[in-house]
């Protein structure tokens, strides 16, 4: 059955759009029950033509039975370079007090956030198709981990993220997420449509299918969906051209920098050598005055020694009286 490319912008955000659907996937894909899933209407005003953006609040049940409040936010991208220009213009976005904080005891506490991130393109050193981060808490003099679930400030701080790198999901299908995932086909083989028969795909996750062969069903859609697909991967190419191109610039500019920073430095010794020259100079200059006066003195000794010795031959006395009489 042909259905819906849900790695095609479009698809993807009309699949993520039905909350039914996405309260199952993204079950799945956090590993936690969600009781109660809410979009916010928030990501709208984040213009950006190559950066799939939504944000949810989520209730998640615990296995303990305890429940709490989330916020997930995805953002699907061609390439990561697409998702650190989105988050430099539009991220963190102002949000509304009732919307990104959790209504638990009526406070007013900042909710955790989980970030999924859907890459068409794999990172540069790591090809597996699922990646977790998970931040945890430290005590600096110990080095212990430390335990937060009951710490609302310290959980609003850091984000845990998922990484789903659709280029490396072809041919996995090792866990059940892996093969419900398996519909994202990255467009290298049939980029306007996916071919799946439906007794192929997990039956728990029918939802998944049924809404991906409704978005899919006619050829008219189908070309719709491609022609804006490519227009966003258009956008996303130039993009992360531009993003590289800047990145040389800057590289350049650190370049320069540094070499002004080299040439002042040089200028600066150069400087001090002029200095400790002229410096040089002086002393040289000086110890020449000093050669002459010492000279001088010389001469002077020596007449004296000779007037010394007239005057003891003419006294008919020793030159040791012939000086005291001097002095």
């Amino acid at each position: 059955m042909l259905l819906g490319n849900p790695a095609f912008v479009p698809v993807f955000y009309r699949l993520f759009k039905d909350i039914a659907v996405a309260k199952n996937l993204l079950s799945l894909i956090i590993g936690k029950d969600i009781v109660y899933l809410e979009l916010h209407k928030r990501e709208q005003n984040n213009n950006s033509y190559t950066v799939t953006h939504l944000e949810f609040s989520a209730l998640i049940r615990e296995e303990n039975g305890n429940e709490h409040y989330i916020a997930i936010e995805i953002l699907k991208a061609m390439y990561f370079e697409n998702i650190i220009r989105f988050r430099k213009k539009f991220h963190p976005p102002q949000h509304d007090i009732k919307e990104y904080c959790t209504p638990e005891n009526s406070k007013n506490i900042a909710m955790p956030v989980l970030s999924i991130y859907f890459l068409t393109h794999c990172l540069e050193h790591i090809k597996v198709p699922l990646i977790r981060v998970d931040k945890g808490f430290i005590d600096m003099s110990t080095g212990e981990l430390l335990n937060t679930e009951n710490e609302d400030f310290i959980k609003g701080l850091t984000h845990d993220s998922i990484i789903i790198q659709l280029a490396a999901l072809r041919n996995n299908s090792r866990t059940l997420l892996e093969k419900v995932l398996s519909v994202f086909e990255d467009g290298e083989r049939r980029p306007d449509y996916v071919d799946i028969q439906e007794e192929d795909y997990p039956k728990e996750f029918n939802d998944v299918f049924e809404r991906l062969l409704r978005i899919g069903a006619t050829k008219q859609v189908r070309e719709v969906l491609f022609t804006t697909h490519n227009t966003v991967e258009m956008f996303s190419i130039k993009e992360k051209e531009l993003i590289e191109r800047e990145s040389r610039i800057a590289d350049q500019n650190k370049e320069l920098i540094e070499r002004e920073s080299q040439i002042a430095d040089q200028n600066k010794e150069l400087a001090e050598l002029a200095e400790l020259a002229e410096r040089n100079k002086e002393i040289a200059q000086a110890e020449k005055k000093i050669a002459q006066a010492d000279k001088k003195i010389a001469q002077t000794d020596k007449k004296i020694e000779y007037a010394i010795k007239l005057i003891a031959e003419a006294e008919g006395i020793s030159l040791e009286e012939a000086r005291k009489m001097i002095d």
